[in-house]
Protein backbone atom coordinates (compact mmCIF):
# COMPACT_ATOMS: atom_id res chain seq x y z
CA UNK A 1 0.00 0.00 0.00
CA UNK A 2 0.92 3.25 -1.11
CA UNK A 3 0.19 6.81 1.04
CA UNK A 4 0.00 9.84 -1.46
CA UNK A 5 1.71 13.32 -0.95
CA UNK A 6 -0.10 15.94 -2.71
CA UNK A 7 2.97 18.05 -5.09
CA UNK A 8 1.34 21.08 -2.92
CA UNK A 9 2.49 19.61 0.63
CA UNK A 10 4.48 21.50 2.78
CA UNK A 11 6.68 19.06 3.85
CA UNK A 12 7.96 19.52 0.35
CA UNK A 13 10.69 22.07 0.11
CA UNK A 14 12.59 23.32 -2.88
CA UNK A 15 15.62 25.28 -3.61
CA UNK A 16 16.67 26.44 -6.81
CA UNK A 17 13.90 27.54 -8.84
CA UNK A 18 13.18 31.23 -9.39
CA UNK A 19 9.11 30.78 -9.74
CA UNK A 20 6.32 28.13 -10.06
CA UNK A 21 3.50 26.90 -12.16
CA UNK A 22 1.28 25.49 -9.51
CA UNK A 23 -2.03 24.20 -9.95
CA UNK A 24 -3.65 21.72 -7.46
CA UNK A 25 -2.14 18.75 -8.82
CA UNK A 26 1.27 19.78 -9.95
CA UNK A 27 4.11 22.22 -9.82
CA UNK A 28 6.59 22.69 -12.37
CA UNK A 29 9.43 25.02 -11.32
CA UNK A 30 11.01 27.40 -13.18
CA UNK A 31 14.34 29.32 -13.64
CA UNK A 32 12.77 32.30 -14.80
CA UNK A 33 9.79 34.50 -13.42
CA UNK A 34 7.00 32.97 -14.91
CA UNK A 35 4.94 36.47 -15.42
CA UNK A 36 7.82 37.59 -17.44
CA UNK A 37 7.58 34.28 -19.77
CA UNK A 38 6.34 35.92 -22.80
CA UNK A 39 9.39 38.82 -22.77
CA UNK A 40 11.90 36.62 -22.77
CA UNK A 41 13.73 35.32 -26.52
CA UNK A 42 11.67 31.25 -26.87
CA UNK A 43 15.06 29.94 -26.78
CA UNK A 44 16.52 31.16 -23.12
CA UNK A 45 12.79 30.31 -21.91
CA UNK A 46 13.43 26.81 -23.25
CA UNK A 47 16.92 26.28 -21.18
CA UNK A 48 15.12 28.20 -18.32
CA UNK A 49 12.23 25.36 -18.12
CA UNK A 50 15.00 22.88 -17.62
CA UNK A 51 15.34 21.93 -13.16
CA UNK A 52 19.28 22.25 -13.84
CA UNK A 53 20.70 22.93 -9.99
CA UNK A 54 17.11 22.57 -8.71
CA UNK A 55 16.39 19.88 -5.51
CA UNK A 56 13.29 18.77 -3.45
CA UNK A 57 13.72 17.69 0.34
CA UNK A 58 12.07 16.53 2.83
CA UNK A 59 12.32 13.66 5.33
CA UNK A 60 10.74 10.39 5.99
CA UNK A 61 11.06 7.02 7.47
CA UNK A 62 9.71 5.35 4.54
CA UNK A 63 12.00 2.67 2.17
CA UNK A 64 10.44 3.42 -0.86
CA UNK A 65 9.74 6.79 -2.16
CA UNK A 66 8.28 7.17 -5.69
CA UNK A 67 8.16 10.25 -7.24
CA UNK A 68 5.51 11.15 -9.65
CA UNK A 69 6.94 13.47 -12.37
CA UNK A 70 6.47 14.78 -15.70
CA UNK A 71 9.69 14.34 -17.14
CA UNK A 72 9.49 14.52 -20.85
CA UNK A 73 12.49 13.22 -23.48
CA UNK A 74 13.98 16.05 -24.98
CA UNK A 75 14.64 15.54 -28.58
CA UNK A 76 17.06 18.06 -29.47
CA UNK A 77 19.38 16.59 -26.70
CA UNK A 78 18.70 12.83 -27.20
CA UNK A 79 19.88 13.24 -30.68
CA UNK A 80 23.54 12.99 -31.29
CA UNK A 81 23.49 16.50 -33.21
CA UNK A 82 27.29 16.78 -31.40
CA UNK A 83 29.72 13.83 -32.26
CA UNK A 84 32.50 13.67 -29.71
CA UNK A 85 36.31 13.52 -31.25
CA UNK A 86 37.33 10.50 -31.31
CA UNK A 87 39.86 9.30 -28.45
CA UNK A 88 39.31 12.72 -26.22
CA UNK A 89 38.02 12.77 -22.99
CA UNK A 90 35.35 10.24 -20.93
CA UNK A 91 31.91 10.56 -19.51
CA UNK A 92 28.94 12.04 -21.15
CA UNK A 93 28.41 15.11 -23.93
CA UNK A 94 25.82 17.25 -25.00
CA UNK A 95 24.30 15.03 -27.54
CA UNK A 96 22.92 11.45 -26.89
CA UNK A 97 22.66 12.78 -23.19
CA UNK A 98 20.16 11.11 -20.98
CA UNK A 99 18.37 13.05 -17.80
CA UNK A 100 18.64 11.79 -14.46
CA UNK A 101 17.27 12.18 -10.64
CA UNK A 102 20.12 12.44 -8.04
CA UNK A 103 19.02 10.72 -4.34
CA UNK A 104 21.43 12.29 -1.42
CA UNK A 105 19.93 10.70 2.02
CA UNK A 106 21.79 12.74 5.01
CA UNK A 107 23.95 14.71 2.59
CA UNK A 108 25.19 11.37 1.06
CA UNK A 109 24.56 10.43 -2.21
CA UNK A 110 22.70 6.99 -2.70
CA UNK A 111 21.21 6.59 -5.95
CA UNK A 112 20.71 8.03 -9.55
CA UNK A 113 17.59 7.34 -12.08
CA UNK A 114 16.83 7.93 -15.31
CA UNK A 115 14.08 10.02 -15.83
CA UNK A 116 14.08 10.74 -19.88
CA UNK A 117 10.17 9.84 -20.80
CA UNK A 118 9.02 8.91 -17.56
CA UNK A 119 6.22 9.30 -15.24
CA UNK A 120 7.63 7.74 -12.22
CA UNK A 121 10.82 7.85 -10.44
CA UNK A 122 11.49 5.04 -8.07
CA UNK A 123 14.11 5.18 -5.22
CA UNK A 124 13.93 1.71 -2.87
CA UNK A 125 15.68 -0.01 -0.20
CA UNK A 126 16.42 2.81 1.90
CA UNK A 127 16.66 3.17 5.88
CA UNK A 128 13.92 2.48 7.91
CA UNK A 129 14.45 5.47 9.96
CA UNK A 130 13.87 9.24 10.01
CA UNK A 131 16.01 10.62 7.24
CA UNK A 132 16.79 13.62 4.92
CA UNK A 133 15.79 12.94 1.77
CA UNK A 134 17.12 15.38 -1.30
CA UNK A 135 16.92 14.70 -5.00
CA UNK A 136 18.80 16.63 -7.67
CA UNK A 137 16.12 17.35 -10.02
CA UNK A 138 17.61 16.52 -13.73
CA UNK A 139 19.82 19.29 -15.49
CA UNK A 140 19.08 18.80 -18.95
CA UNK A 141 14.90 18.07 -18.91
CA UNK A 142 12.01 19.89 -17.82
CA UNK A 143 10.21 18.63 -14.20
CA UNK A 144 6.87 18.85 -13.35
CA UNK A 145 5.89 16.91 -9.87
CA UNK A 146 2.61 14.91 -10.09
CA UNK A 147 2.70 13.91 -6.20
CA UNK A 148 4.86 11.35 -4.03
CA UNK A 149 4.51 8.24 -3.13
CA UNK A 150 5.41 6.56 0.29
CA UNK A 151 4.94 3.52 2.08
CA UNK A 152 1.64 3.49 3.91
CA UNK A 153 2.54 4.05 7.16
CA UNK A 154 5.70 5.89 7.09
CA UNK A 155 6.45 9.56 8.22
CA UNK A 156 7.01 12.38 5.83
CA UNK A 157 8.24 15.73 7.51
CA UNK A 158 9.26 19.15 6.28
CA UNK A 159 13.03 19.55 6.34
CA UNK A 160 14.55 22.64 8.99
CA UNK A 161 14.35 26.07 7.63
CA UNK A 162 17.78 26.38 5.91
CA UNK A 163 20.53 29.04 6.94
CA UNK A 164 22.72 28.16 4.35
CA UNK A 165 23.91 31.37 2.70
CA UNK A 166 22.15 31.60 -0.74
CA UNK A 167 24.53 31.43 -3.83
CA UNK A 168 22.84 32.58 -7.42
CA UNK A 169 25.38 31.41 -10.69
CA UNK A 170 24.40 33.32 -13.83
CA UNK A 171 25.88 32.26 -16.92
CA UNK A 172 25.55 29.93 -19.91
CA UNK A 173 25.92 25.65 -20.44
CA UNK A 174 29.28 25.95 -18.12
CA UNK A 175 27.12 27.00 -15.62
CA UNK A 176 23.99 24.56 -16.26
CA UNK A 177 27.02 21.85 -16.78
CA UNK A 178 25.09 20.64 -19.53
CA UNK A 179 28.36 18.06 -20.12
CA UNK A 180 27.69 16.56 -16.67
CA UNK A 181 26.76 12.92 -16.69
CA UNK A 182 24.07 13.45 -13.68
CA UNK A 183 22.81 16.75 -12.28
CA UNK A 184 24.74 16.71 -9.04
CA UNK A 185 28.20 16.31 -10.67
CA UNK A 186 28.19 19.99 -12.45
CA UNK A 187 30.91 21.96 -10.87
CA UNK A 188 27.69 24.56 -9.35
CA UNK A 189 25.96 21.18 -7.74
CA UNK A 190 29.67 20.07 -6.16
CA UNK A 191 30.99 23.61 -5.22
CA UNK A 192 27.28 24.47 -3.36
CA UNK A 193 27.61 20.83 -1.06
CA UNK A 194 31.54 21.58 -0.36
CA UNK A 195 30.49 24.63 0.84
CA UNK A 196 27.00 24.60 2.11
CA UNK A 197 25.81 26.91 0.04
CA UNK A 198 22.13 26.84 -1.41
CA UNK A 199 22.36 26.74 -5.03
CA UNK A 200 20.28 29.31 -7.51
CA UNK A 201 21.58 28.18 -10.97
CA UNK A 202 20.89 30.76 -13.71
CA UNK A 203 22.81 29.20 -16.45
CA UNK A 204 21.08 29.01 -19.97
CA UNK A 205 22.71 26.70 -22.04
CA UNK A 206 23.89 29.35 -25.53
CA UNK A 207 21.57 31.65 -23.42
CA UNK A 208 24.32 33.68 -21.51
CA UNK A 209 23.46 37.57 -23.26
CA UNK A 210 23.01 39.50 -20.60
CA UNK A 211 19.71 39.84 -20.80
CA UNK A 212 18.99 43.17 -18.96
CA UNK A 213 15.34 41.44 -17.68
CA UNK A 214 17.79 38.81 -15.60
CA UNK A 215 19.88 41.34 -14.39
CA UNK A 216 16.76 42.30 -12.68
CA UNK A 217 15.33 38.85 -11.94
CA UNK A 218 18.88 38.45 -9.85
CA UNK A 219 18.38 41.92 -8.36
CA UNK A 220 15.17 40.95 -6.80
CA UNK A 221 16.27 37.84 -5.36
CA UNK A 222 17.66 37.56 -2.22
CA UNK A 223 21.98 36.30 -2.48
CA UNK A 224 24.75 35.83 -0.27
CA UNK A 225 26.99 35.40 -2.99
CA UNK A 226 27.11 35.81 -6.76
CA UNK A 227 28.94 34.44 -9.81
CA UNK A 228 28.88 35.43 -13.21
CA UNK A 229 29.84 33.10 -16.78
CA UNK A 230 30.31 35.10 -19.09
CA UNK A 231 31.94 35.78 -22.56
CA UNK A 232 31.94 32.48 -24.50
CA UNK A 233 28.20 32.72 -26.09
CA UNK A 234 28.54 36.42 -27.44
CA UNK A 235 31.52 35.39 -28.46
CA UNK A 236 30.28 31.89 -30.78
CA UNK A 237 26.64 33.35 -31.31
CA UNK A 238 28.25 36.92 -32.47
CA UNK A 239 25.43 38.74 -30.72
CA UNK A 240 27.98 41.20 -28.58
CA UNK A 241 30.77 43.28 -30.03
CA UNK A 242 33.85 45.35 -28.72
CA UNK A 243 31.14 48.63 -28.56
CA UNK A 244 28.44 46.68 -26.91
CA UNK A 245 29.78 43.75 -24.87
CA UNK A 246 31.75 45.38 -21.95
CA UNK A 247 29.17 48.77 -21.05
CA UNK A 248 26.63 45.38 -21.54
CA UNK A 249 28.27 44.18 -18.50
CA UNK A 250 29.06 46.40 -16.35
CA UNK A 251 24.95 47.83 -16.89
CA UNK A 252 24.14 44.06 -15.80
CA UNK A 253 26.53 44.23 -12.76
CA UNK A 254 24.39 47.90 -11.90
CA UNK A 255 21.11 46.58 -12.31
CA UNK A 256 21.95 43.99 -9.83
CA UNK A 257 23.76 46.10 -7.38
CA UNK A 258 20.55 48.70 -7.24
CA UNK A 259 19.61 45.84 -4.37
CA UNK A 260 22.89 43.80 -3.32
CA UNK A 261 25.22 46.92 -2.79
CA UNK A 262 27.62 45.34 -1.07
CA UNK A 263 27.32 41.31 -2.45
CA UNK A 264 30.46 39.85 -3.45
CA UNK A 265 29.67 39.10 -7.09
CA UNK A 266 32.20 37.38 -8.96
CA UNK A 267 32.84 37.84 -12.47
CA UNK A 268 34.58 35.05 -14.66
CA UNK A 269 35.64 35.05 -18.40
CA UNK A 270 35.66 32.30 -21.01
CA UNK A 271 37.52 29.28 -20.24
CA UNK A 272 39.81 27.59 -22.83
CA UNK A 273 38.39 27.09 -26.32
CA UNK A 274 40.48 25.54 -28.49
CA UNK A 275 38.79 26.26 -31.80
CA UNK A 276 37.95 29.82 -30.87
CA UNK A 277 40.82 31.49 -28.93
CA UNK A 278 42.45 33.80 -32.52
CA UNK A 279 38.91 33.27 -34.57
CA UNK A 280 37.51 36.43 -35.66
CA UNK A 281 33.71 35.82 -35.34
CA UNK A 282 30.96 38.16 -37.62
CA UNK A 283 31.10 40.80 -35.13
CA UNK A 284 34.58 40.83 -34.90
CA UNK A 285 35.42 39.43 -31.87
CA UNK A 286 37.89 36.42 -30.74
CA UNK A 287 37.66 35.13 -27.36
CA UNK A 288 40.91 36.06 -26.15
CA UNK A 289 39.41 39.81 -27.30
CA UNK A 290 36.40 39.05 -24.62
CA UNK A 291 38.42 38.27 -21.57
CA UNK A 292 40.21 41.88 -22.32
CA UNK A 293 37.01 43.75 -22.38
CA UNK A 294 35.71 42.07 -19.30
CA UNK A 295 38.87 42.89 -17.15
CA UNK A 296 38.62 45.97 -18.02
CA UNK A 297 35.01 46.21 -17.55
CA UNK A 298 35.90 45.07 -14.12
CA UNK A 299 38.66 47.10 -13.58
CA UNK A 300 36.25 50.13 -14.24
CA UNK A 301 33.57 48.89 -11.84
CA UNK A 302 36.48 48.77 -9.49
CA UNK A 303 37.65 52.37 -10.44
CA UNK A 304 33.93 53.29 -9.86
CA UNK A 305 33.97 52.19 -6.06
CA UNK A 306 32.69 48.94 -6.21
CA UNK A 307 35.19 47.16 -4.48
CA UNK A 308 33.49 43.53 -4.32
CA UNK A 309 32.66 42.64 -7.91
CA UNK A 310 36.28 40.51 -8.73
CA UNK A 311 37.26 39.41 -11.81
CA UNK A 312 38.51 35.63 -12.24
CA UNK A 313 40.41 34.86 -15.91
CA UNK A 314 39.11 31.88 -17.23
CA UNK A 315 42.54 30.58 -18.60
CA UNK A 316 43.20 30.20 -14.94
CA UNK A 317 40.03 27.69 -14.19
CA UNK A 318 40.42 25.77 -17.27
CA UNK A 319 43.41 25.51 -19.28
CA UNK A 320 44.79 24.49 -22.52
CA UNK A 321 46.09 21.26 -20.31
CA UNK A 322 42.44 20.16 -19.87
CA UNK A 323 41.25 20.63 -23.72
CA UNK A 324 41.27 16.48 -23.95
CA UNK A 325 38.32 16.82 -21.38
CA UNK A 326 36.51 19.04 -23.54
CA UNK A 327 35.53 16.56 -26.32
CA UNK A 328 33.28 18.61 -28.27
CA UNK A 329 34.96 21.89 -28.19
CA UNK A 330 32.61 23.58 -26.11
CA UNK A 331 31.14 21.39 -22.82
CA UNK A 332 33.23 19.90 -20.76
CA UNK A 333 32.93 16.68 -19.36
CA UNK A 334 32.51 15.61 -15.76
CA UNK A 335 35.39 15.52 -15.11
CA UNK A 336 36.18 18.55 -16.60
CA UNK A 337 33.51 20.22 -14.00
CA UNK A 338 35.89 18.78 -10.90
CA UNK A 339 38.51 20.67 -12.60
CA UNK A 340 36.39 24.12 -12.62
CA UNK A 341 34.95 23.14 -9.04
CA UNK A 342 38.39 22.43 -7.51
CA UNK A 343 39.14 26.34 -8.88
CA UNK A 344 35.96 28.33 -8.34
CA UNK A 345 35.41 26.60 -4.93
CA UNK A 346 38.69 28.40 -2.94
CA UNK A 347 37.58 31.52 -4.94
CA UNK A 348 34.01 31.14 -3.86
CA UNK A 349 34.69 30.47 -0.46
CA UNK A 350 36.80 34.20 0.27
CA UNK A 351 33.65 35.57 -1.21
CA UNK A 352 31.08 34.04 1.42
CA UNK A 353 29.73 36.37 4.56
Amino acid sequence: MRKFISPNDKNITWTGAISFDTTEDSVHPTRIQTKDRTLYDSGLVYWADMSAGMTLSFQTTSCDIEILADCPADEYLASDTISPVEGWGSGNYWGGAEAYADLYVDGIYADSQATSGTSSILFSELANEMKLVQIWLPHLASFTLRGINIEEGSEIAQVELSTKPRWIAYGSSITQCIGSVRPSDGWTSIISRSLNLELVSMGYGGEAHLDPLLACTIRDEEADVITIDIGSVPQVRNTLNQRTFGPGLMAFVKIIREKHPTTPILVFSPIYFEDREDTVNNVGMTMKMMRAEIEKAIKAISDAGDSNTHYKNGLEIFKPEHVLLMPDFRHPTTEGYAVIAEVLKSEISKLIP
